[in-house]
């Protein structure tokens, strides 16, 4: 009766992480060997591979679950694997890790600053709390670290732990905090890019966002030029003026005054 009610807690576990898996990647969830970066632990083994299969896959994470529902034991080497992000003891969010690793939402495991035995516990909070920053929103390392240091009262060394050892992507934060700023104002592509770099993103990661962010640069000319005469009149070549001055190129703010049908 024991290990029915195990068996249960782990389906319920791995239902509810897989339910905040976007429903694009879990057909991928079965394996990922080829196409993922193989981290290896000290002695050679495949990080995250618990089984010792030879891949990571949903079985890891299934194993890990088991063995922190008490429902089965894993070896010391296999203890070593399945700790994927390298905090504490293995726990649900390793499993949690793997599943995200499987289904491309990270493209490799955290990798601690220092020995995870010796984490402290202004280390662990400042994790926690850069964490919970970025499920809410983008950010930079630089201003996540600011964050951290500014409001959450985090030492230097803390929020360097935590920017480290927080999973992100720091490209894909880029390119997701593109997207925030295009949804509330238009931008020319250079203005963007200006933009991602005031907020701290590297050079490299603000042109990664600005290229791969899906805008269509005339019509935000478009969007930006509708704004400008919903405040006041221009004329066709003030307006023009206007949105080279934005960064807009002249073929984009020319078909943007032609849109708006000066």
């Amino acid at each position: 009766m024991k290990k029915i009610l195990l068996s249960i807690i782990i389906i319920v576990l791995i239902i509810s992480i897989l339910q905040a898996i976007p429903t694009t990647t879990k057909a991928s969830l079965s394996t990922r060997k080829l196409n993922a970066p193989m981290q290896l632990s000290e002695k050679g083994s495949i990080l995250g591979d618990v089984d010792q299969s030879g891949k990571v896959d949903a079985q890891d994470a299934v194993m890990i679950l088991k063995y922190v529902a008490h429902n089965i034991d894993l070896s010391k080497e296999a203890l070593k694997v399945a700790n994927t992000d390298g905090i504490g003891s293995v726990d649900a969010q390793d499993a949690v890790m793997i599943l995200k690793f499987v289904a491309h939402n990270i493209t490799d495991f955290s990798k601690p600053s220092t020995d995870p035995s010796n984490v402290t516990l202004g280390e662990k909070n400042a994790l926690i709390a850069a964490k919970e920053y970025l499920n809410i929103m983008a950010f930079s390392r630089n201003a996540l670290k600011e964050q951290l240091v500014k409001y959450d009262k985090c030492t230097d060394k803390e929020a360097e732990y935590a920017v480290n050892n927080c999973g992100a992507n720091w490209d894909e934060q880029a390119l997701k905090c593109a997207k925030e700023y295009l949804a509330i104002s238009p931008f020319s592509k250079s203005e963007l890019k200006e933009q991602l770099k005031f907020v701290k993103f590297t050079n490299s990661q603000a042109e990664y966002a600005v290229n791969n962010c899906g805008a269509n640069w005339n019509e935000q000319a478009v969007k930006s030029a509708k704004i400008y005469l919903s405040i006041t009149n221009f004329s066709k070549r003030s307006l023009i003026e206007q949105l080279l001055f934005e960064g807009f190129t002249q073929e984009q703010a020319e078909y943007a005054v032609k849109a708006v049908g000066l």
